[in-house]
């Protein structure tokens, strides 16, 4: 099998540098699309969009999760979407929808499928599948 290998600067606009990378997302259902930056967040358990991107893509809700941030445990509503990943995979995943959330969040529902190093001292990083 054929690994896919690829390397992307951190996003210099934060402070500090953060490795953020652009995905696609589709709406699987009415095929609307948008390409966001996400902050990817190994903290998160689950990849998090900002609030504005429900009507944007006309995205339903399908569900409900019980998370725990810095701010404390909150239920949030999810949503299925499609994502072409910057490695060009599709991923049918159910994110959350968070008004509270300012950049969208790629969490570990999906970077635990690839091999990730961040490269701080030279401020760039590398996905692997």
């Amino acid at each position: 099998m054929t690994k896919s290998l690829q390397t992307f600067p951190y996003s210099p606009g934060r402070n500090p540098p953060a490795p953020m990378i652009n995905i696609g997302i589709t709406n699987p259902e009415t095929r609307s699309t948008a390409t966001e930056v996400f902050l990817l967040d190994s903290g998160a358990d689950i990849t998090c969009l900002k609030e504005e991107l429900l009507e944007k893509l006309s995205l339903e809700y399908c569900g409900y999760v019980k998370v725990r941030s810095a701010t404390g445990e909150q239920i949030l509503r999810t949503a299925a979407v499609l994502l072409q990943t910057p490695v060009g995979d599709y991923e049918l995943i159910d994110v959350t929808i968070a008004s509270t959330v300012k950049i969208n969040l790629l969490g570990r529902d999906l970077l635990n499928k690839w091999k990730v190093t961040l490269d701080g001292p030279n401020q760039q990083m590398t996905i692997e599948i």
